[in-house]
């Protein structure tokens, strides 16, 4: 694929992953006393950091968003498990689907090419 559809895509992934964090926000903050609100508050704002780094290309929202993918995945496959076993198809279809777009996430972002992107340092020869 060409850099520009790339760069798009590295684009949505990050506006994803801001609807993630008002999503985090929205769903949170009545919950708790007042600890759990600003333990929601300051989740949220992490996750917008990670999808503005995400989107200037900063390894370290790389290294946060491949971290919350492995973790989704773990999630998903066990709530998957669970959900075909308590109620069948109907109930783990969801599951399912959830679990095979991060696996095409991790796919697609665990690329060598995907990864010097965020951390060009790794193309530099230090051997000399």
């Amino acid at each position: 694929m060409p850099d520009k559809v790339h760069d798009v895509l590295l684009k949505l992934i990050a506006i994803l992953v801001g609807i993630g964090a008002l999503y985090v926000f929205v769903t949170g903050i009545g919950d708790g006393g007042v600890f759990g609100k600003v333990f929601v508050l300051f989740g949220a704002l992490f996750l917008l950091a990670t999808a503005l780094g995400f989107a200037r290309y900063r390894g370290w929202a790389f290294l946060v968003v491949s971290a919350g993918l492995l973790i989704g995945w773990m999630t998903a496959f066990v709530k998957m498990i669970v959900g075909f076993d308590r109620g069948g198809w109907d109930a783990g279809r969801g599951y399912l689907l959830t679990l095979v777009g991060i696996i095409l996430l991790i796919a697609y972002l665990g690329r060598w090419k995907m990864e010097r992107r965020f951390r060009p340092h790794l193309d530099t020869d230090h051997s000399a």
